[in-house]
């Protein structure tokens, strides 16, 4: 598939598409399309190769995804697990409603509950809502190795804090979205000082379309491990 992010050391991959400023949406959170077309099935080939999709309940809820891998007869659909920190998740979005043999499973902090889901997981509570490193482990236990993160800035900038993210892939658009509001690749608090940020090595660039695909793992990650 020409899709080399199921190397050693990626097994959870942190994807967005975003403008040559940095943005993923605009203020009014239109992201409809940010990439091009050659990106997005680049995307479809990738989660056809991972376990599973993770997003956010925001994501779900304001873009109405369907998170599904729309190739060919032969493809496959990843599970989809959405994370539902803040009891924002309504059940009558796209990804409980799919014609798929793949499920959708909604992770909820330890005490809450969620209808409409093939699977509730529950996790202890944590930074951004639930500690996604429990996440991890949970489904790990549901042979859930290959994770592909597909959420907005909220649940990037958790990945990223919790420690869980493997390898990037930042596909770069060539537009210009701008807006002190409009939405950022990577949200949350950020870094304090550059000692603190989050270093990247192994950085590729390739074109793909009219995109480029910045491709880097996180430095924790070592080769063979």
């Amino acid at each position: 598939s020409g899709v080399e992010s199921l190397a050693v050391c990626s097994r959870v991959i942190a994807k967005c598409g975003m403008s040559l400023d940095g943005k993923i949406a605009t203020r009014t959170g239109d992201s409809r399309w940010v990439t091009g077309e050659a990106s997005r099935r680049l995307v479809h080939e990738l989660r056809s190769e991972v376990d599973a999709i993770l997003v956010g309940s925001r994501t779900v809820m304001m873009d109405d995804p369907s998170l599904t891998t729309r190739l060919d007869e032969q493809s496959k659909d990843p599970i989809r697990v959405v994370v539902d920190a803040d009891d924002y998740l309504a059940s009558d979005r796209r990804v409980f409603l799919q014609d798929s043999p793949a499920p959708t499973w909604v992770a909820v902090p330890n005490g809450r509950s969620f209808e409409g889901a093939d699977e509730v997981i529950s996790v202890p509570g944590g930074p951004g809502g639930i500690d996604l490193n429990a996440l991890m482990r949970e489904l790990a236990k549901r042979d859930v190795v290959s994770v592909l993160i597909e959420g907005g800035g909220t649940t990037h900038a958790s990945a990223f804090a919790a420690g869980i993210v493997d390898k990037a892939m930042f596909f770069i658009a060539p537009k210009i979205i701008g807006g002190r509001d409009a939405i950022t690749a990577v949200e949350g608090e950020g870094a304090e000082k550059m000692a603190d940020v989050v270093q990247l090595e192994r950085m590729t660039a390739r074109a793909i379309g009219e995109d480029i695909l910045i491709e880097a793992y996180v430095k924790q990650c070592s080769p063979g491990s």
